[in-house]
Protein backbone atom coordinates (compact mmCIF):
# COMPACT_ATOMS: atom_id res chain seq x y z
CA UNK A 1 0.00 0.00 0.00
CA UNK A 2 0.97 3.68 -0.81
CA UNK A 3 0.97 6.75 1.07
CA UNK A 4 -1.23 7.81 -1.52
CA UNK A 5 -3.55 5.24 -0.95
CA UNK A 6 -3.47 5.75 3.17
CA UNK A 7 -4.08 9.50 3.24
CA UNK A 8 -6.94 9.12 0.82
CA UNK A 9 -8.39 6.59 3.30
CA UNK A 10 -7.80 9.84 6.13
CA UNK A 11 -9.28 11.98 4.21
CA UNK A 12 -12.18 9.99 3.74
CA UNK A 13 -12.61 9.13 7.56
CA UNK A 14 -12.40 13.17 8.05
CA UNK A 15 -14.35 14.85 5.71
CA UNK A 16 -17.07 11.62 5.89
CA UNK A 17 -18.02 11.20 2.44
CA UNK A 18 -16.10 10.88 -0.66
CA UNK A 19 -16.91 14.35 -2.06
CA UNK A 20 -15.11 16.05 0.05
CA UNK A 21 -12.18 14.14 0.36
CA UNK A 22 -11.71 14.38 -3.22
CA UNK A 23 -11.92 18.40 -3.46
CA UNK A 24 -9.39 18.40 -0.33
CA UNK A 25 -6.84 16.21 -1.92
CA UNK A 26 -7.62 17.93 -5.21
CA UNK A 27 -8.50 14.63 -7.20
CA UNK A 28 -11.15 14.16 -8.89
CA UNK A 29 -13.41 11.60 -7.83
CA UNK A 30 -13.04 8.48 -9.39
CA UNK A 31 -9.52 8.20 -8.84
CA UNK A 32 -10.01 8.43 -4.79
CA UNK A 33 -12.22 5.46 -5.48
CA UNK A 34 -9.82 3.60 -7.06
CA UNK A 35 -7.08 4.68 -4.12
CA UNK A 36 -9.63 3.29 -1.85
CA UNK A 37 -10.26 0.14 -3.89
CA UNK A 38 -6.67 -0.70 -4.01
CA UNK A 39 -6.32 -0.12 -0.62
CA UNK A 40 -9.11 -2.63 0.93
CA UNK A 41 -8.20 -5.17 -1.95
CA UNK A 42 -4.43 -5.30 -0.26
CA UNK A 43 -5.75 -5.00 3.50
CA UNK A 44 -8.05 -7.64 2.54
CA UNK A 45 -11.22 -6.67 3.92
CA UNK A 46 -13.77 -3.61 3.34
CA UNK A 47 -13.16 -0.70 4.98
CA UNK A 48 -16.15 1.29 4.91
CA UNK A 49 -19.97 0.13 4.27
CA UNK A 50 -21.92 1.05 1.24
CA UNK A 51 -25.20 2.28 1.33
CA UNK A 52 -27.05 2.15 -1.72
CA UNK A 53 -27.56 6.21 -2.18
CA UNK A 54 -26.43 7.11 1.07
CA UNK A 55 -23.06 9.77 0.60
CA UNK A 56 -22.36 9.44 4.25
CA UNK A 57 -19.36 6.57 4.90
CA UNK A 58 -19.17 4.90 8.08
CA UNK A 59 -16.07 2.46 8.89
CA UNK A 60 -16.53 -1.28 9.39
CA UNK A 61 -14.91 -2.91 12.18
CA UNK A 62 -11.58 -3.53 10.47
CA UNK A 63 -12.25 -0.14 8.99
CA UNK A 64 -12.09 1.28 12.67
CA UNK A 65 -8.63 -0.68 13.42
CA UNK A 66 -6.91 0.54 10.18
CA UNK A 67 -8.07 4.08 10.58
CA UNK A 68 -6.21 3.88 14.13
CA UNK A 69 -3.11 2.20 12.62
CA UNK A 70 -3.23 4.97 9.84
CA UNK A 71 -3.25 7.80 12.41
CA UNK A 72 -0.32 6.29 14.30
CA UNK A 73 1.20 5.76 10.68
CA UNK A 74 0.54 9.61 9.73
CA UNK A 75 1.86 10.60 13.26
CA UNK A 76 5.36 8.91 12.66
CA UNK A 77 5.78 10.22 9.13
CA UNK A 78 5.26 13.82 10.38
CA UNK A 79 7.78 13.34 13.02
CA UNK A 80 9.97 12.03 10.17
CA UNK A 81 9.78 14.32 7.53
CA UNK A 82 10.37 16.86 10.43
CA UNK A 83 13.10 15.50 11.55
CA UNK A 84 14.69 15.43 7.74
CA UNK A 85 13.79 18.94 6.71
CA UNK A 86 15.03 20.08 10.12
CA UNK A 87 12.00 22.70 10.12
CA UNK A 88 12.05 25.06 13.38
CA UNK A 89 9.06 23.97 15.86
CA UNK A 90 5.82 26.02 15.36
CA UNK A 91 2.60 26.68 17.47
CA UNK A 92 -0.57 27.54 15.73
CA UNK A 93 -3.19 28.65 18.57
CA UNK A 94 -6.61 30.23 17.75
CA UNK A 95 -8.87 31.92 20.26
CA UNK A 96 -12.59 33.29 20.39
CA UNK A 97 -11.90 37.17 19.42
CA UNK A 98 -12.39 37.96 23.31
CA UNK A 99 -9.82 35.63 24.34
CA UNK A 100 -7.09 36.73 22.24
CA UNK A 101 -8.30 40.04 22.82
CA UNK A 102 -8.21 40.61 26.78
CA UNK A 103 -6.49 37.53 27.61
CA UNK A 104 -3.87 35.82 25.50
CA UNK A 105 -1.93 38.85 24.32
CA UNK A 106 0.47 38.65 27.81
CA UNK A 107 0.82 35.37 27.28
CA UNK A 108 1.60 35.54 23.89
CA UNK A 109 4.40 37.88 24.90
CA UNK A 110 6.20 35.64 27.56
CA UNK A 111 5.92 32.57 25.47
CA UNK A 112 7.71 34.44 22.75
CA UNK A 113 10.13 35.74 24.72
CA UNK A 114 11.14 32.50 26.94
CA UNK A 115 10.61 30.22 23.51
CA UNK A 116 11.95 32.10 20.82
CA UNK A 117 12.99 29.25 18.83
CA UNK A 118 9.16 28.72 18.32
CA UNK A 119 7.48 29.89 15.51
CA UNK A 120 3.76 31.35 16.77
CA UNK A 121 1.44 31.80 14.64
CA UNK A 122 -1.96 33.52 15.92
CA UNK A 123 -5.66 32.69 14.49
CA UNK A 124 -8.86 33.96 14.23
CA UNK A 125 -11.29 30.81 14.10
CA UNK A 126 -14.84 30.51 15.17
CA UNK A 127 -15.38 27.07 16.95
CA UNK A 128 -16.54 24.78 14.37
CA UNK A 129 -13.59 26.21 11.70
CA UNK A 130 -10.97 25.49 14.82
CA UNK A 131 -12.27 22.28 15.42
CA UNK A 132 -12.01 21.14 11.72
CA UNK A 133 -8.33 22.81 11.82
CA UNK A 134 -7.07 20.85 14.92
CA UNK A 135 -8.53 17.81 13.32
CA UNK A 136 -6.59 18.41 10.26
CA UNK A 137 -3.46 19.45 11.81
CA UNK A 138 -3.42 23.03 10.71
CA UNK A 139 -4.19 24.18 14.52
CA UNK A 140 -2.37 23.32 17.65
CA UNK A 141 -4.60 24.40 20.48
CA UNK A 142 -8.15 26.33 20.08
CA UNK A 143 -9.27 28.29 23.03
CA UNK A 144 -13.26 28.31 22.78
CA UNK A 145 -16.47 28.32 24.79
CA UNK A 146 -18.28 25.04 23.94
CA UNK A 147 -17.86 21.80 25.30
CA UNK A 148 -18.64 20.11 22.52
CA UNK A 149 -16.55 16.69 21.84
CA UNK A 150 -15.96 14.65 18.94
CA UNK A 151 -13.67 12.32 16.79
CA UNK A 152 -10.37 13.86 16.13
CA UNK A 153 -9.76 16.04 19.07
CA UNK A 154 -10.13 16.47 22.51
CA UNK A 155 -11.14 18.89 24.78
CA UNK A 156 -10.29 20.21 28.12
CA UNK A 157 -10.82 22.92 30.47
CA UNK A 158 -8.38 25.75 30.36
CA UNK A 159 -9.65 28.70 33.09
CA UNK A 160 -13.07 30.24 34.11
CA UNK A 161 -13.70 33.76 35.23
CA UNK A 162 -16.80 35.58 36.92
CA UNK A 163 -18.87 38.03 35.24
CA UNK A 164 -18.69 41.74 36.01
CA UNK A 165 -21.47 44.73 35.37
CA UNK A 166 -19.82 47.83 33.48
CA UNK A 167 -21.11 51.29 32.72
CA UNK A 168 -20.13 54.76 31.79
CA UNK A 169 -17.95 56.50 34.64
CA UNK A 170 -20.86 59.40 34.76
CA UNK A 171 -23.88 56.72 34.89
CA UNK A 172 -26.37 56.95 37.24
CA UNK A 173 -25.99 53.29 38.58
CA UNK A 174 -24.82 52.83 42.26
CA UNK A 175 -21.82 51.16 43.47
CA UNK A 176 -24.28 47.89 43.97
CA UNK A 177 -26.51 47.16 40.83
CA UNK A 178 -30.03 45.16 41.49
CA UNK A 179 -31.96 43.66 38.85
CA UNK A 180 -35.05 46.35 38.97
CA UNK A 181 -32.05 49.24 38.07
CA UNK A 182 -31.45 47.14 34.75
CA UNK A 183 -33.38 48.67 31.42
CA UNK A 184 -32.89 45.63 29.42
CA UNK A 185 -33.45 47.98 26.48
CA UNK A 186 -29.89 49.73 27.59
CA UNK A 187 -27.67 46.42 27.90
CA UNK A 188 -25.00 46.29 25.31
CA UNK A 189 -25.44 42.19 24.69
CA UNK A 190 -21.84 40.16 23.58
CA UNK A 191 -22.72 36.06 23.76
CA UNK A 192 -20.49 35.17 25.94
CA UNK A 193 -21.49 31.37 25.32
CA UNK A 194 -24.10 28.59 25.50
CA UNK A 195 -24.53 28.64 29.48
CA UNK A 196 -24.47 32.85 29.56
CA UNK A 197 -27.25 32.81 26.73
CA UNK A 198 -29.21 30.18 28.84
CA UNK A 199 -28.95 32.46 31.99
CA UNK A 200 -29.65 35.70 30.40
CA UNK A 201 -32.66 33.90 29.24
CA UNK A 202 -34.05 33.08 32.37
CA UNK A 203 -33.28 35.64 34.23
CA UNK A 204 -33.95 38.73 32.08
CA UNK A 205 -36.82 36.75 30.24
CA UNK A 206 -36.92 34.76 27.20
CA UNK A 207 -38.70 37.57 25.40
CA UNK A 208 -35.92 40.18 26.65
CA UNK A 209 -34.83 42.09 23.36
CA UNK A 210 -31.52 44.32 23.59
CA UNK A 211 -31.59 47.12 21.19
CA UNK A 212 -27.81 46.49 20.95
CA UNK A 213 -26.27 42.96 20.04
CA UNK A 214 -22.39 42.96 19.22
CA UNK A 215 -19.98 41.00 17.78
CA UNK A 216 -16.88 42.96 17.41
CA UNK A 217 -14.96 43.70 20.74
CA UNK A 218 -13.60 46.87 19.77
CA UNK A 219 -16.59 48.40 19.60
CA UNK A 220 -17.51 47.92 23.18
CA UNK A 221 -15.19 50.36 24.56
CA UNK A 222 -17.27 52.82 22.49
CA UNK A 223 -20.42 51.86 23.22
CA UNK A 224 -20.00 51.29 27.14
CA UNK A 225 -19.01 54.46 27.35
CA UNK A 226 -22.44 56.20 26.56
CA UNK A 227 -24.30 57.28 29.87
CA UNK A 228 -27.45 54.93 29.28
CA UNK A 229 -25.65 51.89 28.13
CA UNK A 230 -24.48 48.85 30.58
CA UNK A 231 -22.99 45.64 29.92
CA UNK A 232 -22.30 42.07 31.50
CA UNK A 233 -18.78 41.10 30.32
CA UNK A 234 -16.26 38.75 31.31
CA UNK A 235 -13.57 40.51 34.29
CA UNK A 236 -10.68 39.72 31.75
CA UNK A 237 -12.54 42.72 29.57
CA UNK A 238 -13.95 44.37 32.81
CA UNK A 239 -9.87 45.03 33.77
CA UNK A 240 -8.99 46.24 30.55
CA UNK A 241 -11.80 48.57 29.61
CA UNK A 242 -12.25 50.27 33.05
CA UNK A 243 -8.04 51.33 32.56
CA UNK A 244 -10.41 53.98 30.00
CA UNK A 245 -11.09 56.35 32.43
CA UNK A 246 -14.86 56.17 30.54
CA UNK A 247 -15.27 53.07 31.94
CA UNK A 248 -16.21 51.67 35.56
CA UNK A 249 -17.25 47.98 36.71
CA UNK A 250 -20.31 47.62 39.12
CA UNK A 251 -21.18 45.09 41.41
CA UNK A 252 -24.80 43.54 41.15
CA UNK A 253 -26.67 41.97 44.06
CA UNK A 254 -27.29 39.11 41.81
CA UNK A 255 -24.97 35.96 40.18
CA UNK A 256 -23.89 35.37 37.41
CA UNK A 257 -22.57 32.34 35.90
CA UNK A 258 -19.08 32.25 35.34
CA UNK A 259 -17.44 31.93 31.79
CA UNK A 260 -15.48 29.10 31.08
CA UNK A 261 -13.17 28.76 28.35
CA UNK A 262 -11.94 25.26 27.27
CA UNK A 263 -8.90 24.23 24.90
CA UNK A 264 -8.92 21.79 21.99
CA UNK A 265 -6.22 19.38 20.69
CA UNK A 266 -5.14 16.54 19.13
CA UNK A 267 -3.75 13.57 20.36
CA UNK A 268 -1.10 14.73 21.87
CA UNK A 269 2.73 13.69 19.93
CA UNK A 270 6.00 14.91 19.24
CA UNK A 271 6.81 18.52 19.03
CA UNK A 272 3.04 19.68 19.01
CA UNK A 273 2.83 18.50 22.21
CA UNK A 274 6.07 20.00 23.50
CA UNK A 275 4.95 23.17 22.63
CA UNK A 276 1.61 23.07 23.94
CA UNK A 277 2.68 22.57 26.72
CA UNK A 278 5.33 25.18 27.25
CA UNK A 279 2.03 27.68 26.01
CA UNK A 280 -0.36 26.69 28.90
CA UNK A 281 2.58 26.68 31.08
CA UNK A 282 3.52 30.36 29.70
CA UNK A 283 -0.16 30.89 30.81
CA UNK A 284 -0.49 29.53 34.65
CA UNK A 285 2.74 31.87 35.00
CA UNK A 286 1.40 34.88 33.21
CA UNK A 287 -1.90 35.77 34.47
CA UNK A 288 -1.41 36.89 38.07
CA UNK A 289 -3.69 40.10 37.98
CA UNK A 290 -6.75 38.02 36.32
CA UNK A 291 -6.39 35.30 39.26
CA UNK A 292 -6.44 38.64 41.82
CA UNK A 293 -9.67 39.60 39.96
CA UNK A 294 -11.07 36.03 40.21
CA UNK A 295 -10.00 33.74 37.02
CA UNK A 296 -9.32 30.25 38.44
CA UNK A 297 -6.90 28.13 35.95
CA UNK A 298 -8.34 24.72 35.78
CA UNK A 299 -5.09 23.51 34.18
Amino acid sequence: MTEAEIKAFLAICRCGNMTKAAENLYISQPSLSSRLKTLEREVGHALFYRHKGGRETVLTLKGEEFYRLAVEYENVLDRMQRMCAAEPMKLRVSSLHSVGTYILPPVYDAFMQKYSEIELVIQDLEFEMARKSVVQGFTDIAFNASVRTGKGFIVRPAFSEPMALICAADSDFPDVVTREMLDIKKEIYVDWGEEFEKWHASFFGHNASPTLRLEIMEQLKYFAARKEHWALVPISAAISLRRDSGIRQCVTDFNVPRRTINYVTQEESGEKNICVRRFLQCMEETLTELKKEGLELLL
